[in-house]
């Protein structure tokens, strides 16, 4: 219950990234990309990608809450247009090295996952996954492709993983100081 929670308080704390109305200008969102936030005498807001930093243009009449919700939804939107130009290819070369066939690999936000295999090889990624490192989020997707194979996590399952990732052990470890829930 709630003593629970306040006991985990710090815990908690220390392992959540900044909420929506944390993101500052000149922040970095991925490990090479800045964002900036620019306010602009326009009515509406607007973004653009250019090489190293994503823009986000506020117009300086929007009150906070509405500032906060536009800045959520543009990095939501762009998190999922860099997962799916990073992370997708590099998850389509993996398969085809290791001659796994994916019916569709979607994209999008999720709250506990970092990503999930079905039945019929639909992998989808949490659109987050970019922003941890590269070498960190090909454990992941070859835990997604060993799904393919073995959809429980037995011993098969976790010699496919190895097959594919020798050091897998070690970056599972480092991947568990990220939580998705935390950073989107």
């Amino acid at each position: 219950g709630i003593k629970y929670l306040i006991s985990k308080k710090d815990w908690i704390s220390k392992h959540r990234l900044p909420e929506p109305e944390g993101y500052k200008d000149g922040q970095m969102i991925t490990e090479d990309t800045v964002l900036r936030i620019i306010e602009t005498d326009k009515k509406r807001a607007s973004y653009s990608i250019q090489p190293g930093s994503y823009i986000i243009y506020i117009p300086s009449a929007y009150k906070e809450a509405k500032r906060k919700s536009v800045i959520e939804k543009y990095i939501k939107s762009l998190l999922k247009r860099e997962c799916e130009n990073r992370l997708v290819p590099l998850l389509e070369r993996m398969a085809k090295n290791e001659k796994i066939r994916i019916k569709e690999i979607r994209v999008k936000s999720m709250k506990s996952r970092w990503g999930s295999c079905n039945h019929e090889n639909v992998i989808t990624l949490n659109s987050a996954l970019v922003l941890v490192p590269v070498e960190l989020a090909e454990y992941v997707l070859c835990h997604e492709l060993a799904h393919t194979r073995h959809l429980n996590h037995g011993e098969k399952f976790w010699r496919e993983v190895e097959k594919m990732l020798p050091d897998y052990k070690i970056r599972r470890k480092r991947m568990r100081k990220y939580n998705s829930a935390k950073i989107i």
